[in-house]
């Protein structure tokens, strides 16, 4: 895993090891140095396959951790038969890195009639 994994690392040093690790390349959806300052979200994420001294991460934009917690919600539930091709590295929320904090899974009963109706 790169260095850059050290929670006290800045936005700004994680924007620039990503431009100086593509350079001129790119990748599919690869931000602007523009975009990524700008957007509200800036997903960090580190590409199946990739070997630990690869520094080349790829970045997502959002407007909001919404998507975020979709993905972890999905990894919870599905993470046996759909595997992830890439993983969250780090997340900045405003400029300021961010973690998960709290996971609360909340369990309800099954509609009976729901049940019944896929059995049929």
């Amino acid at each position: 895993m790169s260095k850059l994994t050290r929670s006290n690392d800045s936005f700004l040093t994680w924007i620039q090891a990503h431009e100086r690790a593509w350079g001129n390349q790119t990748y599919s959806g690869r931000p602007t140095l523009e975009q990524m300052l700008s957007a509200s979200v800036v997903v960090f994420w580190s590409r199946a396959g990739m070997e630990k001294t690869d520094k080349h991460h790829v970045v997502t934009l959002h407007a909001d951790l919404t998507a975020l917690e979709k993905h972890f919600a999905r990894l919870l539930m599905f993470g046996e038969t759909e595997t992830s091709r890439n993983r969250v590295i780090a997340i900045f929320e405003g400029g300021k890195q961010v973690r998960i904090a709290d996971v609360r899974v909340r369990f309800a009963p099954v509609d009976s009639g729901e049940s019944e109706r896929g059995n049929q």
